[in-house]
């Protein structure tokens, strides 16, 4: 059994190391941030270092101490001495946990981290769409150093273990977490006028960024059929990306230009999401979606593709709608659905709000953490036991 912390001693630090974190808004970046905030003040004192600086962390915006390791890229002979700096800072800080977060880290930082004495922690927070065998092969490496790894869905954590052979019984599930209070906030006033859509039509809405996994062009031709059946329905897509060209030469050509509506450089989409008749994630992949989190604390109506962890959040015709990828057809019929049965999808909004507050705030984030960090050093040897919390 686990003994329980000593509340009257000094805090232990646990260093974050991750590649670069260039916005708050992002996903992984944003449950980094909130969880570095919830350990603030507790047993554990919090401490970042970054491979790459970024604007957003020179100005100020992580809420702990930050330490630059100035790796450009790990696959270089530069790395090495900079890495060997990482290991200085574990010992200076006398950090008992290093918890590394996004790719670069996972693969380089385990090894140096663990050999400088502290226990490590590693995090994986989708699908592995990163994979490539070179990569795989270099993660078996790092893994070795490596005492426990949370995912933040039980596909991500299966996921794991069978493509990098990690042991199931060291891959801890902690899911994601959202500061409730931000779901207070009121509609963008003025966002209909802005944008050209009239007070009665429809709003059809996605937060994501814009990449061809997130397949937005799905959602762009089933709205398109959507308004041929006679639906006046406009989309908002929320996001910025590489496909932000793409995607409006296909509602030009589609006839629905005037619909579609590419909202960008948003850092809370909140106040967005409020206005969505019904929230879409049609992507390809996902580990564990934060947007789906952010629709249902919004008590929108979801359709979202049947992958990864939206099956754990959403289940089909109680909390939302899901989906095969790329079933255009099965989307528009969706969609229409929804807009014709406004008691249907308001019902559907309010179960997946219920099951977003059942487990999905920062605070419940942060402590199951906090729990994971103390079995780990209470235990002698690197296995831990690995249980839900979501």
């Amino acid at each position: 059994m686990t003994r329980p912390a000593d509340p009257s001693a000094a805090p232990r630090r646990v260093l974050f190391v991750a590649d670069e974190i260039v916005t708050a808004g992002a996903g992984t970046e944003s449950q980094l941030l909130r969880l570095i905030a919830g350990l603030s003040g507790s047993r554990f004192e919090p401490h970042l270092a970054v491979f790459r600086q970024s604007d957003f962390v020179a100005s100020g915006g992580v809420p702990c101490p930050v330490h630059h390791l100035d790796i450009a890229r790990i696959a270089t002979p530069v790395s090495l001495p900079r890495l060997v700096g990482l290991a200085r800072l574990v010992r200076r800080l006398d950090a008992a946990v290093s918890h590394t977060w996004f790719n670069d880290a996972a693969i380089a930082a385990p090894a140096f981290c663990r050999l400088a004495g502290a226990r490590v922690v590693g995090s994986r927070r989708d699908m592995g769409f990163w994979y490539t065998g070179p990569i795989l092969k270099a993660l078996c490496v790092g893994n070795a150093f490596v005492d426990v790894i949370v995912t933040n869905s039980d596909a991500v954590r299966a996921n794991v273990h069978r493509r990098e052979g990690f042991p199931l019984e060291r891959i801890a599930v902690i899911g994601n977490g959202h500061a409730l209070g931000r779901f207070s906030a009121a509609p963008a006033p003025g966002l209909r006028e802005r944008l050209g859509i009239p007070v009665d039509d429809a709003i059809i809405g996605m937060v994501a960024n814009l990449n061809a996994r997130k397949r937005h062009a799905d959602l762009v031709s089933a709205v398109a059929r959507v308004r041929g059946n006679g639906w006046p329905a406009h989309v908002i897509l929320v996001g910025s990306g590489p496909e932000h060209t793409a995607l409006t030469e296909q509602a030009a050509s589609l006839g629905v230009a005037e619909a579609v509506h590419i909202v960008e450089g948003v850092t809370d989409a909140v106040p967005l999401v409020k206005h969505f008749d019904v929230a879409v994630l049609c992507s390809e992949s996902e580990g564990f979606s934060n947007a789906l989190l952010e629709y249902a604390f919004c008590q929108r109506p979801i359709v979202c593709t049947n992958v990864g962890g939206n099956p754990e959040l959403i289940r089909h015709d109680v909390s939302g709608l899901l989906l095969d990828v790329g079933n255009v057809a099965g989307l528009a019929s969706a969609l229409t659905s929804l807009l014709a049965d406004t008691d249907r999808a308001r019902a559907l909004g309010s179960a997946a709000e219920q099951t977003a507050r059942a487990g999905f705030s920062a605070e419940a984030m942060a402590a199951a953490h906090l729990a994971l960090y103390d079995r780990l050093l209470a235990h002698p040897r690197a296995a831990v036991e690995a249980r839900r919390t979501s």
